[in-house]
């Protein structure tokens, strides 16, 4: 049993040197096709493998990625941070699911320029 639905194909996360041996340890069917790669702030500051790196890999795809966005979504998240710590949970998700939605469409109409 998997939380995923289909295996991923690209983890990308500040730690995925360490991730992934916990991950092939864990489920190695479910990870043994996946790359795991170090976002491009800390990958500077790793001494694993380079080919962890997401510098190593130069596709125009991966040039385009923002690797900090997980980073940045919960910066956000901050801002609600105060006022959810008081709710019940039925209530903090409402909200935060309500938030994310404005913030995606923020996101899109800022990039569409609508």
């Amino acid at each position: 049993m998997t939380i995923f639905r289909e295996q991923p194909k690209v983890i990308i996360y500040d730690n995925a040197c360490n991730l992934h041996k916990t991950c092939m340890k864990r489920d190695p069917k479910v990870f043994r096709k996946t790359t795991f790669l170090i976002d491009r702030f800390h990958s500077t500051n790793h001494k694993c493998n380079p080919s962890y790196s997401l510098r190593s890999i130069q596709t125009d795809e991966m040039k385009k990625l923002n690797s900090q966005i997980r980073e940045q979504l919960f910066s956000s998240l901050r801002r609600i941070a105060t006022q959810i710590a008081y709710m019940r949970i039925d209530n903090v998700f409402f909200i935060t699911r309500y938030f994310l939605a404005c913030l995606n469409l923020h996101i899109l109409s800022q990039n569409n320029n609508i």
